[in-house]
């Protein structure tokens, strides 16, 4: 930006504050004249009233407008609607991500044109369209043991996350460090209005992106802990319940 740019920047701001704030000036000046009996006050007040108004109107018909414009632009991009993608019926260049997990799991993610695509695996390897993938939700889908469904599902935000945009070329196999394994730890806060202590398992990725972890059966056991002090005595003990 130049410095015809900058002034450009000034002079519109000057103007848009003067707008929004210019009634004020009025307002003052007749309330000041109603104080000295001037029997000119009210013809101030009712400019005031009326710019002030206008001023209102104005600010709520613009919002109202940007509102409309970006649920427009959203639904004619496709944001927020999730279709399959089918690397089968695809017609143009493919690449490849990787996971570290390898089982059930399910990746969506934007991608330009095409919206928002549901890639599936089973081998921890995605097919996906060629060109700027931006990477908005991980699940994985495993059972333990006792043959119980756990699911884990990530979120992801694009703009300022570890993941962030994937710029996948074609034919070319792109890693991804998300998803399991997952570290787990005890997130613990203090509340100094009701003087109680509360723990929540907290699940991250290797980017540090949380995850919920959550099973499809709640009338198994739930994990249970102890909370010790420096001698290793137990201070408090308890389980957490299936949320």
């Amino acid at each position: 930006m130049g410095i015809a740019g900058i002034f450009a920047v000034i002079f519109g701001l000057i103007v848009a504050s003067f707008f929004l704030g210019g009634w004020i000036v009025p307002l003052v000046i007749g309330l000041k004249a109603r104080s000295q009996n001037n029997p000119g006050y009210k013809a101030w007040l009712v400019f005031a009233s009326v710019w002030g108004v206008f001023v209102l109107a104005a600010t709520v018909g613009y919002y109202v407008l940007y509102l409309f414009l970006v649920s427009s632009r959203f639904s004619m991009s496709g944001v927020g609607k999730v279709s399959d993608f089918s690397a089968a019926s695809y017609k143009g260049e493919t690449g490849k991500i990787k996971v570290a997990f390898v089982g059930d799991s399910h990746l969506i993610a934007e991608c330009g044109k095409l919206g928002q695509k549901n890639f599936s695996s089973s081998n921890g390897i995605f097919t996906v369209p060629a060109g700027k993938l931006t990477i908005r939700n991980f699940e994985t889908v495993a059972q333990d043991k006792s043959n119980r469904k756990w699911i884990a599902k990530g979120n992801y935000h694009g703009v300022g996350d570890p993941v962030g945009t994937v710029d996948v070329t074609s034919g070319n196999l792109h890693e991804l460090k998300i998803g399991p394994p997952l570290k787990a730890s005890i997130k613990v806060t203090f509340s100094a209005l009701s003087d109680s202590i509360s723990m929540n398992p907290v699940y991250v990725d290797g980017n540090g992106g949380e995850y919920m972890v959550c099973s499809d059966d709640r009338k198994g056991t739930a994990p249970q802990f102890q909370l010790v002090d420096g001698e290793n005595k137990v201070v408090m003990s308890g389980k957490f319940v299936f949320g």
